[in-house]
């Protein structure tokens, strides 16, 4: 299930970041192995779109505690991560991630 398009412009993003990174001088590196690294990284930048499982059985978003959850069309849909970062939120009768 991946887009061409939406693939092509990853790979023209990543091109451009390191076209950025080598005009400033700034080094850098590989991280495959680091998912550490890679994971908080994800955090930082969209610590808005990051959500917790709680002991309610529910998962509340991190800055504004709203009850939110996973959307049916997730991978995540029958699994209960402790933390999700999610995209979007989509209102219908109830808040879902996406």
């Amino acid at each position: 299930m991946v887009d061409y398009k939406n693939l092509s412009m990853a790979v023209n993003i990543c091109r451009q970041l390191r076209d950025i990174c080598a005009r400033n001088g700034i080094a850098t590196s590989n991280s495959r192995n680091d998912t550490v690294s890679i994971r908080q990284s994800l955090i930082q930048g969209f610590f808005i779109n990051a959500a917790e499982y709680t002991k309610e059985n529910e998962y509340k978003t991190i800055t504004s505690r709203q009850i939110v959850q996973i959307h049916p069309s997730s991978v995540l849909f029958n699994s209960k991560p402790s933390c999700v970062l999610f995209n979007e939120l989509v209102k219908t009768a109830k808040t879902y991630m996406r």
